[in-house]
Parts: structure tokens; sequence; C-alpha cells
């Protein structure tokens, strides 16, 4: 298999694996099959044999989750690209229903990388820690260097804050005061330098990162860096993702490979990006808020819920 169809596969996997808080198909579908990636012209969905043809809307459900037994029509003049486990495909033969069949056998390998994917939407964010405060460093999370900036919900805050940052003995590494609540994140080169001073001495293990509150409210968030080996291989695997040959579909590909590595502001930021491709996509509205909502940021969860809503066929 070549390697943009691999890869067209994982992102197809990863993507049909993570929850939503709405599915547009009841559970008695079938398997996942796919996702749609563009809509032109008249298109159609038939959910069972036996189902009506269903309009699908070019900006709604774009991104829209495919299953097995479903199936796809264009009428005259529409075409449908859609993203299957065996690669992209485009259906323009009009009034022929294509039906989403199982793939063909995976080999060892290929069954191993899929399950991987498969485990990795079953993974859920940790709800430790001060949520309510602290957005990044997320608690329980991993940070890249040279992509630390910290941020935080000043709704929860009044005044000024101070940050502390200490390795797990205790020893403090950062500290500043007086910053406005109100700026919501601070991009500190002094924080840069004293994670990059730590992980140059050798050191290993938790960092905590504690802010407080003028009004006397606090936040703790305990996270680690990512190694520079791990980090050598992350940008080759991220790499991978821009040959899939749709930019949507990259950016869930690279969202997988942040959430794997424990790089949640990260997997948000290539989610976000998906998001900006397809605005109107209720797959990608439902996907980001629950990702928001399981990492800590409720305001944009509620922000996101409250626009998909929105979307009233």
């Amino acid at each position: 298999m070549k390697m943009t169809q691999w890869l067209c596969r994982a992102a197809v996997v990863y993507w049909l694996a993570i929850p939503t808080s709405a599915p547009l198909v009841t559970a008695s579908q079938g398997s996942p099959a796919g996702a749609i990636l563009e809509i032109h012209g008249p298109a159609y969905l038939r959910v069972s044999e036996e189902g009506p043809a269903i309009r699908l809307e070019p900006r709604r459900d774009v991104m829209r989750r495919l299953y097995l037994g479903q199936g796809l029509r264009v009428g005259a003049g529409g075409r449908l690209k859609v993203a299957l486990e065996t690669g992209i495909r485009e259906i323009g033969t009009p009034d022929s229903w294509f039906v989403l069949q199982p793939s063909v056998a995976l080999t060892a390998e290929q069954s191993r990388v899929a399950e991987a994917l498969r485990e990795y939407g079953r993974l859920g964010g940790s709800r430790g820690g001060a949520v309510d405060f602290l957005i990044a460093p997320a608690n329980g999370s991993v940070i890249r260097l040279g992509r630390s900036i910290v941020r935080w919900r000043s709704a929860s805050m009044n005044g000024s804050v101070a940050f502390r940052l200490e390795a797990g003995t205790g020893r403090v590494l950062w500290r500043v005061d007086g910053i406005d609540a109100r700026l919501e994140a601070l991009d500190s080169k002094t924080f840069q330098m004293a994670l990059l001073d730590w992980n140059e001495s050798g050191e290993s293990g938790t960092l905590i990162l504690t802010v407080t509150g003028s009004d006397g409210s606090t936040g703790e968030a305990a996270f680690s860096l990512l190694s520079r080996e791990d980090e050598k291989h992350f940008e080759s695997d991220l790499s991978g993702w821009e040959r899939v040959g749709d930019k949507k579909l990259a950016a869930i590909g690279r969202a997988y490979e942040c959430r794997r590595r424990g790089l949640r502001g990260e997997e948000i930021e290539e989610l976000e990006t998906a998001l900006a491709l397809a605005p109107e996509s209720e797959e990608l509205l439902s996907l980001l808020s629950e990702a928001h909502r399981r990492y800590g940021d409720s305001a944009r969860a509620s922000a996101l819920k409250k626009k998909g809503a929105a979307l009233v066929r």
C-alpha cells in the first residue's frame, strides 16, 4: 500500500474513533467506513438500502462520518470527495449508488496501526488539577520547547496573577508576578529559557506550574516536556500527513500525532485548523467542542456547541 493510502487509512480510523457529543447516525448503523471531504452540486446519502435519499448540505455535511452499508449518489453535475480506508475517492457518476463495503484484509503492520489509532480515539482527556484556571500547559499534558505559551481563564480571577514553575523536587525554576489577569496569555521568553535550562541540565520528570491571583484564587498544572528524541520522530510523523491529498484530513492526522504524545494544546490547534477549513461542519464543531470540554476550556466548548446547535437542518 502506498504511503498516502496508509496515512489516509490512519486518519480515517482516527477520525471515526473519536466520540462526539452529537452523532449524526444512530448506533444501529454499521461499522465506520470513512468521511465526506467535499460536496459539489446535488449529492445524496442513503443510510440503508431501504432508507430514503437524504440531500447532503455542501457546508454542514463536510467531514460527516460514513458507515458500512450506507450509499452515496450524486445528481447531474454533482461530485463527492470521500476518505475511505483504502484512500481518497471521488464519486461523480450520476444516478448510481456507491455502497460502502468492507475494505480488503489488512497486513499485520496495518492492523497494528489501525488498532493503535482506535485506541487513541478511546482515550479521554485528564480532568485532574485546576482546569478552571489554567488552560495551557494543561494538567497531565506534554509540551514542546519553543511552544510554551501560558494560557488561563480570566473569568476565574481578578486583578493580577503570579506564576511559579517548580521541578518535581520543589526547586523553583521561574517566577513572575503582576501580570494582568485579563490578558489570558503569557508568551514569556524567561519561561521558555527556564524550560530550556532545565532540559539541558539533564533533569527529567514532572514540572509544576502554579498560578495565584491577587484575590487569593489559585490553580496548578503538572506537565512534562517532550524529549528531544521523541520530537525528532514527531516532526517526521507530522510531515507524512502533508501527502494525504486533503488539508482537512491532514489536520485531523496531525491532531492524532499530537494527541498520542500528550501535546494537547497543539492537538487543539490542529482541530481548530480543520474547523477553519470547514467552519460550518457539524461534525467538526461537535468534535472540537468535546475536545475543549475534556481539556478544560469550557467557554470555548460552549461557544462551539452553541454554534453547532444553530445549524438547524
